[in-house]
């Protein structure tokens, strides 16, 4: 007898929850960077559906690269800015600038403030 089946994923589990893509790794002052963070159970099972689910993604400046003579130290503003989206397959595309160069370490929560796996990233 064979049986044919399927898993159905549970409810979100931040601790199982991933990320993957460049900008977890590399990023550059003034430009977009982009990861894509992939929901999942307490199983480990990859969500398949939109579950209004929100990451909070904060940036740390751990090491200042140093500025030239000629750059004006007053930046001002944001040290980041940053927006994501429902990509499908239970995968959220994160997009992020970071305005001054340096070593930063991400730290990327679900809402309830738990860190998803890997977090922080460096």
């Amino acid at each position: 007898i064979h049986f044919n089946t399927s898993v159905v994923a549970g409810i979100f589990d931040s601790s199982e929850t991933s990320a993957s893509g460049p900008g977890l790794k590399q990023a550059i002052a003034g430009e977009d960077s982009t990861f894509i963070i992939q929901s999942k159970d307490s199983g480990g099972n990859k969500k398949k559906k939109y579950d209004d689910l929100h990451f909070e993604v904060d940036l740390v400046l751990v090491e200042r690269q140093p500025l030239p003579v000629q750059t004006n130290d007053s930046i001002g503003g944001e040290l980041i800015s940053s927006a994501q989206r429902y990509i499908g397959n239970g995968q959220y595309e994160v997009t992020y600038s970071v305005k001054i160069a340096g070593l930063y370490l991400m730290y990327v929560r679900s809402i309830d403030g738990t860190g998803i796996s890997g977090s922080p990233f460096s």
